[in-house]
């Protein structure tokens, strides 16, 4: 009989590459704003937590290391919505004390991508106010939060501000983005402001509406509006006095006016203003999704 073939020679088997080895990631590179990162080295697939100052809690969430990358799933130019993004936010009060952050009298700012700060600069805004045991006048203390607000916006959101009075003016066009140069330049226009004359609230929020890109408007006002706009639409049509007998009319119809741009969040907040008029702006917050913010 023949001889047996020979054994094959088994048939090898390829080998299965290794995964690069995870990177840890180190202290994210963005400033938190009011707080401070709690991690070093975050392992692959773990949250980055971190922690707030005085006035402030954590919100967002935290993120999460990728180590395929070595970076965080929150670096950016991530496009996640600022309230999904780790930060600190205001915690809730209605009286200021000593510890408590000026940029909090602008409430969810930090929750907001593109802002505009809209603040009242009526004659009234010359009555006085005491805040953490010291004295101020109400437009002194207004300058104090808007620079603290501005100073600690982060990179990626975007701000305007707005004044008004009997007629109103914007700092910018449109919003622009929160740069060192343009926050310095903010500050100082903030800083500029003078308390003067009526409450025209119409020109203020019709002004913050005709900007396409912001989100979200922060109204400050101390008191009722007394004047209105001549076209409410128009904001260089001059003033006129508002209806007294019902003195948010006006701002009733712009809200609920085909023209008004669906979308737009309206956060009002009566600084020291008569518990009185709280019904309508608790209105204007509930009709665009806001939250109407009481200082008293």
């Amino acid at each position: 009989p023949p001889p047996p073939p020979p054994p094959r020679a088994p048939t090898p088997i390829p080998a299965v590459p290794r995964p690069p080895p995870m990177k840890p990631c180190g202290i994210p590179p963005w400033k938190m704003q009011h707080g401070k990162w709690g991690c070093k080295s975050t392992p692959n697939g773990k949250s980055c937590h971190f922690s707030c100052g005085p006035g402030f809690t954590p919100a967002g969430n935290q993120p999460i290391c990728n180590g395929k990358t070595g970076k965080y799933d929150q670096n950016p130019p991530s496009t996640m919505h600022a309230n999904k993004k780790a930060h600190c936010k205001c915690k809730p009060f209605t009286h200021i004390g000593p510890n408590t952050p000026p940029a909090c009298v602008f409430g969810g700012y930090t929750d907001v991508d593109r802002i505009d700060f809209v603040a009242d600069t009526s004659g009234s805004m010359n009555a006085g106010m005491k805040a953490g045991g010291k004295s101020y006048t109400r437009i002194a203390y207004l300058k104090i939060a808007l620079k603290d607000a501005i100073d600690s916006l982060a990179p990626r959101q975007s701000f305007n501000i707005i004044r008004y009075s009997t007629t109103c003016t914007q700092w910018k066009s449109g919003v622009v983005k929160a740069t060192a140069a343009n926050k310095k330049a903010g500050d100082i226009y903030a800083n500029a402001l003078r308390a003067t004359g009526g409450t025209n609230l119409n020109c203020g929020l019709v002004m913050a509406e005709k900007d396409p890109r912001v989100q979200a408007i922060f109204l400050l006002t101390d008191g009722q509006p007394t004047l209105k706009l001549r076209s409410t639409w128009n904001t260089a049509s001059g003033a006129t006095r508002e209806n007294s007998r019902d003195p948010y009319a006006t701002i009733r119809g712009i809200i609920g006016s085909k023209n008004w741009r669906k979308g737009i969040v309206v956060n009002p907040i009566s600084f020291y203003a008569p518990r009185k008029y709280y019904a309508q702006m608790d209105l204007v917050a509930r009709k665009t999704g806001g939250k109407h913010h009481k200082i008293v």
